[in-house]
């Protein structure tokens, strides 16, 4: 009994390992990113992490009692609606950033003050803004207590958002402006 085997060889490792860890259709599954809309929106703080390799403070804030949809980019460049996508439920970052060593001997381009100061200054005008006392945000050893402390979830915010366009990373939402939620 002489069999023959018919068995083809894959001799491309990286099309091999590619198959192996994932199967997808680009043109099929390609969904475009949706946006919120400019504007000004209600949320909740939902997580707070210190990211070490971009200095700063990165505040998680989940859109709530918004109401509306979100938008992607059409024809033209222009947003149009998304159904079913609404704004509530998604979720957008907002950045503290903090001095980083040598910041004091820069030059910031938009104030004239030092890296350090404007950054400083930015800081204190979001804790005013939150009424966060400014010894909470003190300094690193009081950052890293209070971001364990979980005093700080469940905030409800107002924020204002704008979409900022770029070619090189797309389009995205982003939280300019942040303060505790009045009444």
């Amino acid at each position: 009994m002489n069999e023959e085997v018919n068995e083809e060889v894959n001799t491309n490792p990286l099309e091999s390992t590619l198959t192996e860890q994932a199967d997808f259709d680009l043109e099929d599954e390609f969904e475009p990113p949706v946006l919120v809309q400019t504007g000004v929106y209600a949320g909740t703080i939902e997580k707070l992490d210190y990211n070490f390799e971009g200095a700063c403070l990165v505040w998680t804030v989940k859109l709530e009692g918004n109401g509306g949809n979100c938008v992607t980019k059409g024809d033209g460049g222009i947003y149009v609606a998304v159904e079913n996508s609404p704004v509530d439920n998604q979720r957008l970052w907002f950045r503290n950033w903090l001095p980083r060593p040598g910041d004091e001997a820069k030059i910031s381009q938009k104030t004239g003050k030092s890296k350090k100061q404007w950054k400083v200054n930015a800081l204190g005008e979001f804790c005013n803004a939150l009424d966060i006392p400014f010894a909470v945000l003190k300094n690193p050893a009081a950052i890293n207590g209070y971001i364990d402390s979980l005093d700080w979830k469940g905030l409800e915010v107002t924020m204002n958002v704008e979409i900022e366009m770029s070619d090189k990373y797309g389009d995205k939402s982003v939280i300019k402006k942040m303060s505790l939620k009045k009444g």
